[in-house]
């Protein structure tokens, strides 16, 4: 069957070359009219879930609440990935969706299913606080500054720790290319 595809092409040389010549134009238009981008924007919403369970170990939290959260999203159209992670009085949960989906039918449909189980929250939990996640402002180092002292009482604790946290801060400032750095 092929030799006779090869045998026709080279018995019809005209019929070749115009084969060749379409397909070539058609190609080179197709190169041209193409839009090209160096970094060509893609969307991909992602959003972080965070949960304060105050009187919650991190392993309760990411029983009861992380995995939980996690169950529901998994049910939505469209999730990517999610991420939960989970720490001694918070829980949170990354949920990405996949490439192209349009990112406010993403948020609406995720404040959907979050409000639509609200009733079914463990014991405790009061609020959810939901943040888009810009691809353009992920951290690239985090670093995390904790106190274990027993000096301190736990507001004395804090505002120590967030001194400590901004020197080190001003600090970073300093290096060539840090560009946005946040204490939180």
């Amino acid at each position: 069957m092929l030799e006779k595809f090869a045998k026709y092409f080279l018995d019809n040389q005209k019929i070749t070359l115009v084969a060749i010549t379409a397909i070539s134009f058609f190609g080179i238009l197709s190169y041209a009219l193409l839009p090209k981008q160096y970094n060509p924007s893609i969307v991909a919403p992602a959003f972080e879930i965070t949960v304060p369970v105050r009187g919650y170990s991190s392993a309760d939290s990411s029983r009861l609440v992380v995995r939980e959260i996690e169950n529901r999203l998994a049910e939505l159209e469209g999730i990517d990935d999610l991420y939960g992670y989970s720490g001694d009085e918070f829980a949170s949960v990354m949920a990405s969706f996949e490439v192209g989906t349009d990112a406010e039918k993403a948020k609406a449909r995720l404040y959907d299913k979050l409000s639509s189980n609200y009733a079914l929250r463990p014991y405790g939990i009061e609020a959810m606080n939901i943040r888009s996640i810009d691809p353009e402002d992920l951290p690239q180092v985090v670093f995390a500054v904790r106190y274990q002292g027993s000096a301190l009482n736990q507001i004395e604790a804090g505002i120590y720790v967030r001194a400590i946290a901004n020197l080190l801060k001003n600090e970073v400032k300093k290096i060539f290319g840090t560009s946005a750095l946040d204490v939180v």
